[in-house]
């Protein structure tokens, strides 16, 4: 039996999360337990039609782009099996196009896949617009969320021919153009600017199929002469068989009043052998009766040969997530064939935690989530500057620890080789050094090399 989480927790100030963190797990588990939402960053969802409101959106600019556009119109009903609540006064199809202020022309892009286990979502709910706002701001670039088909209604290789259509979209429109109205203006896709790919949960398993199927012989459907350069998964969903160590193993943790909560909070609680079964039909939903070890669709299976080719790729994931091994093994594959990947892992995080930077209506800002954006940064900028990376045969492995309280042990880190690393000093001057007990680091630093 699951039991309610009050009181709360109790903040140790020697040992474990800050405050700021410590507010978020409890609110997390509850949301999942009640389905409210509440722990997300406000607004849950837009008019994409109508003005922005909300000053989170301040430093960007919204381009809503009709059905037909990039994504055709389709409908989702209980006629036709959709589960989804997204369709108000809002066409399913819209696509949302995000801009930051002062970009430049031919900027590099990107295109963002939303999770929901291709059962619900959309760009302008379950806090997608906020997301997609702040990683514009953060990445200097534009941001396109586009509302593929769901399933039932759709299916996986419906699917990954909007994506692939998305990003060829994505390459011959300039979004400065498409800002100023200009929607006829378009250049070769195989001009366009580093074009990067970013997701989360099954949304994060897309984009990994994306690149799979770029890999591929046949290549990406519909992307014509596009090319994907690289692309940031957040708690992907990969293995569809859901049949990864790690669905048992961090399955069950401590969700009693008073204690600190463990384990995967959003789906670490009741029979696991029937949240296995209830992914895999998921799944075979999604597939459309295809098999779920279909090479593309489940990368688990994908041929070294493919996973060699594939674009750079940058993992983040939580460690208590039933979802963590489908990461992992994945990303030791794809770097064994000879591809290049970096692994992040977050001590204490939950699925797609990068979504809850706001801290969870607690008034700090979850210290993770605001992290996890700065090696996402750092990897894009890394291929547009064409920088060398420094991991072969393993993946660049990052193990992300509170520690001191209030700060993330691997911030800022990179796998690129950057022009500070090779500097009199040894050390790039934008880390963060921490003090512990008074011991300056950075002052050691200084003091040994000087």
């Amino acid at each position: 039996m699951v039991l309610s989480l009050s009181p709360e927790p109790q903040y140790l100030p020697n040992v474990g999360p800050s405050k700021s963190t410590l507010a978020c797990p409890t609110a997390v588990y509850k949301d999942y337990r009640d389905y409210t939402g509440n722990a997300l960053d406000r607004p849950l969802r837009i008019d994409p039609y109508a003005p922005l409101q909300d000053r989170v959106f301040n430093g960007v600019q919204l381009v809503t782009l009709a059905p037909g556009t990039v994504t055709g119109p389709w409908r989702c009903t209980s006629e036709n099996g959709c589960y989804d609540d997204a369709e108000d006064k809002t066409p399913r199809g819209t696509a949302l196009l995000w801009i930051p202020d002062d970009v430049p022309l031919n900027a590099p892009r990107v295109l963002y896949l939303h999770g929901g286990s291709w059962w619900y979502g959309s760009p302008w709910t379950y806090s997608y617009p906020t997301f997609a706002a702040r990683l514009a701001k953060k990445l200097g670039m534009p941001i396109l969320t586009i509302d593929y088909t769901l399933a039932p209604v759709g299916n996986f290789t419906r699917i990954i021919r909007q994506v692939g259509r998305a990003v060829n979209y994505l390459a011959r429109h300039e979004p400065l153009n498409l800002l100023a109205r200009d929607m006829t203006t378009t250049n070769p896709a195989s001009a366009a600017p580093p074009l990067f790919i970013m997701g989360d949960s099954s949304g994060a398993g897309t984009v990994i199929s994306a690149l799979v199927a770029q890999a591929s012989r046949r290549g990406l459907p519909g992307a014509g002469q596009a090319v994907l350069s690289g692309a940031v998964v957040y708690s992907p969903w990969v293995n569809l068989l859901s049949s990864s160590p790690t669905y048992l193993s961090n399955a069950y943790g401590v969700h009693e009043a008073g204690n600190y909560p463990l384990a995967d909070l959003a789906f670490g609680f009741g029979d696991i052998e029937d949240y296995v079964q209830d992914s895999q039909e998921n799944a075979r939903d999604y597939m459309g009766g295809r098999s779920l070890k279909d090479p593309i669709a489940n990368p688990f299976f994908a041929p070294s040969r493919w996973l060699k080719r594939l674009a750079p790729i940058v993992f983040h994931v939580g460690q208590p997530e039933l979802l963590l091994s489908d990461s992992a093994i994945l990303a030791n594959r794809i770097a064994h064939s000879g591809g290049s990947v970096e692994f992040h892992q977050y001590d204490g995080m939950w699925h797609v935690f990068p979504m809850y930077q706001g801290g969870c209506t607690s008034g700090e800002t979850l210290i993770f989530a605001t992290s996890a954006l700065s090696p996402t940064s750092n990897f894009l900028q890394g291929i547009v500057n064409k920088e060398r990376f420094t991991c072969s045969g393993a993946p660049c492995f990052y193990g992300h620890y509170e520690y001191p309280q209030g700060h993330d042990t691997a911030a800022h880190v990179s796998s690129f080789e950057s022009p500070c690393l090779s500097n009199q000093a040894g050390f790039c001057p934008t880390l963060d050094f921490f003090d512990l007990n008074n011991f300056n680091l950075t002052q050691l630093l200084g003091v040994i090399h000087n």
